[in-house]
């Protein structure tokens, strides 16, 4: 059997194999892997394009790791998205421009939809999504998708330098988590690891009168001392409702260094970052994990490598940490 995304090597077993040959709604399957190949949200945002390649190479990355005895054997292959037609037309619009800012925002709204499509089976067959993007932007899809399946409001705890709680001034990456709110498929919200100079004190003082909000910022805890990053961490995760599931969302635009669509080299480091996604999922609430805006290689480009292990690693601590759960 030939596989696409696996190179066979005599005398080992990439997980690949089983994930290539086996179909995402296997009785033993409870995590489905798919990917968002889009940027088109990003541009919407006037952020740095580059998103849409990384999926592909994340997937590939996952399917070449070692079968072993540390190898999940309950995820499965969805494949991708289908928005290539979305992108394509994207990549003929310029954010610079009134017209070509509309454009984006109205390709963007429909990536929204592909996205609830594709993963509508998903939901009804009682699995749990791992969504590797794209950009941000399809954080909106991922919780009213969870929040159609889980038939209520969910929460939604956002690793990340920024809040995305822009104006619902057309669909983008920045403004996910106001228009989930908007679709009353958001009620709690945290945010871990924002960095202050990115956030505009407008959407601050909407925090400050908002309950159902909160952040823990990089500054106060890796800078300032005024807490430690783990009760940080533990203070956003115990902000959520016990008795209700959350999305569990990574933008790589947190991770210090790390290649993305508004990379800093400043922020958490990347094994902060995989703690925090095998605890979340220790809870056992994670209605879904969503990594995104991470850049694995640019239009046409070399793939780095790096990325895309390191998008691997943080899919093997979520399903490692709920197959783990807290006594």
């Amino acid at each position: 059997m030939s596989f696409h995304y696996t190179q066979i090597r005599s005398g080992e077993r990439k997980w690949g194999e089983v994930l290539e040959s086996r179909s995402w709604d296997h009785p033993d399957v409870q995590f489905v892997l798919v990917g968002i190949p889009e940027d088109v949200g990003v541009r919407a945002n006037g952020g740095n394009p580059g998103a849409a390649q990384t999926p592909e190479a994340a997937i590939r990355a996952l399917c070449n790791l070692q079968e072993n005895r540390w190898t999940p054997k309950n995820v499965g292959l969805l494949g991708m998205v289908p928005v290539a037609d979305l992108q394509e037309q994207a990549n003929a619009h310029s954010s610079s421009t009134p017209e070509g800012l509309e454009a984006l925002r109205a390709l963007t709204a429909e990536v929204d939809q592909r996205v609830l499509e594709t993963l509508a089976p998903v939901w009804a067959a009682g699995k749990i999504p791992i969504a590797v993007g794209g950009g941000h932007n399809n954080a909106f899809p991922l919780l009213v998708g969870a929040s159609g399946a889980h038939g209520a409001r969910i929460d939604a705890l956002n690793i990340d330098a920024h809040t995305d709680w822009r104006p619902l001034e057309g669909r983008h990456s920045g403004n996910g988590f106001t228009a989930a709110r908007a679709q009353n498929a958001l009620d709690r919200y945290s945010v871990w690891g924002l960095q202050e100079a990115y956030t505009p004190e407008s959407v601050l003082e909407a925090f400050d009168r908002d309950p159902n909000r909160t952040f823990a910022s990089f500054e106060s805890f890796a800078v300032r001392g005024e807490t430690s990053e783990t009760d940080a961490w533990n203070r956003c995760l115990a902000f959520l409702r016990a008795d209700a599931p959350f999305g569990l969302e990574v933008d790589l635009d947190a991770v210090r260094g790390f290649p993305s669509s508004a990379a800093s080299q400043t922020g958490l480091s990347l094994e902060s970052v995989r703690r925090g996604v095998y605890a979340a999922a220790q809870t056992q609430r994670p209605a879904y994990l969503h990594v995104c805006e991470g850049i694995a290689a640019a239009p046409g480009g070399t793939v780095n490598a790096g990325v895309a292990k390191a998008i691997a690693a943080l899919v093997l601590d979520f399903v490692r940490g709920y197959d783990r759960p807290l006594e």
